[in-house]
């Protein structure tokens, strides 16, 4: 009963990490989107111009070069914390293979070194 509830549990990690891709997955797909829009925004931004002089170019590109700092920033904590995530995940996994492994061995074996 014992390692049916390991084996049991073990398919609930397994569930776990398929989501924990799915979800990184997602959160890529979002930040290639903000990406996306950024740039839209920022090329709209410059064709409502109706004279472009370099002040202006400087000011915006830095404007658009901290926000792409931050997406960046965002973008790589994300993934630390998607990588953590299903680290943690196979980490549990191991351990309750090895609990399975430790509860498959007979006690009998223990019982007849006595």
């Amino acid at each position: 009963m014992q390692i049916d509830l390991l084996d049991q549990s073990r398919k609930g990690i397994a569930h776990a990490q398929s989501a924990t891709t799915s979800f990184a997955a997602s959160v890529d797909q979002l930040h290639a989107l903000r990406r996306k829009q950024l740039d839209t925004a920022f090329d709209a931004d410059v064709r409502e111009q109706p004279a472009i002089d370099a002040d202006w170019v400087i000011e915006h590109r830095r404007a658009y070069a901290a926000a792409l700092e931050a997406m960046a920033q965002q973008q790589l904590s994300d993934r630390q914390a998607a990588d953590t995530a299903q680290r943690n995940l196979d980490a549990i996994d191991q351990a309750l293979e090895q609990i399975r492994t430790l509860q498959s061995v007979p006690l009998t074996w223990f019982g007849s070194n006595k």
